[in-house]
């Protein structure tokens, strides 16, 4: 019922964002230009924004997690991008996009606000053709969840797997939660990863297979599979976890 909720809420948003009315722009400067702030692990969101993530995000991950006091929250994701919430967790929209120049976050060029949402969908709410080719392609997969955003389809399956298709339903490609990072990223082979990266993870992921890996100039991203799930994990270049997602 929450997760029904949310989503509810989130489609109302939407909703509200297209119909052009007002939103949170004034709040959301606040949050970005605040200086107290206290980082976050993913785990310690509140369950609305966790939930956002999941059915927004899910091609991506949480990559850094923000609480400014007494004004909300803010996220960013693996693909760059930056949401922002308010302290209860409702999600915040803006349309001033020529004021983020001006803001703290162009300061790190990796990061962008989200101007615009994808509209969530149930694996029930997915064109015939799209079921029709994972059905063909990938029948060992479950089809978890999906999302339409500008005209394209994004579907979530078992073991982390992302595919996009375009509005008719045909196949494009693979999606790696990495390459729609603002900052270049990389790829990087498994024979080259580093070797105290592969030591780290013959120690404590013996069963995770590598799916791939790319870096950027601080960091390195790995994505493993664990069995039916994702595994992220965070390194920076000289190989120390910054932190693991699932």
């Amino acid at each position: 019922m929450k997760n029904a909720i949310v989503l509810f809420s989130l489609l109302l948003l939407l909703s509200c964002a297209k119909d052009n009315q007002n939103i949170d722009d004034d709040l959301i400067m606040q949050i970005v230009n605040s200086d107290d702030r206290q980082a976050l692990e993913e785990a310690q969101l509140p369950a609305t924004v966790k939930t956002f993530s999941e059915e927004q995000f899910f091609d991506s991950f949480v990559e850094e997690a923000t609480l400014v006091n007494e004004r909300g929250y803010e996220v960013q994701y693996g693909s760059g991008d930056l949401a922002f919430f308010t302290l209860d967790g409702r999600p915040l929209l803006t349309r001033r996009g020529e004021q983020w120049r001006n803001a703290r976050l162009w300061v790190v060029p990796c990061m962008r606000p989200i101007l615009r949402l994808g509209e969530p969908l149930r694996p029930a709410q997915l064109p015939a053709a799209i079921l029709e080719y994972i059905a063909g392609n990938y029948p060992l997969y479950t089809v978890l969840r999906g999302k339409l955003v500008d005209n394209e389809y994004y579907v979530g399956l078992s073991r982390g797997l992302v595919l996009k298709f375009d509005r008719a339903g045909t196949f494009i490609e693979e999606v790696s939660p990495f390459q729609e990072t603002r900052c270049a990223c990389t790829p990087v082979r498994e024979n080259a990863l580093p070797q105290n990266i592969v030591d780290f993870v013959a120690t404590n992921f013996p069963e995770a297979t590598f799916a791939r890996a790319c870096a950027r100039e601080n960091r390195l991203l790995l994505l493993l599979i664990n069995g039916e799930n994702r595994l992220i994990l965070v390194f920076s270049r000289s190989g120390e976890l910054l932190f693991q997602r699932g």
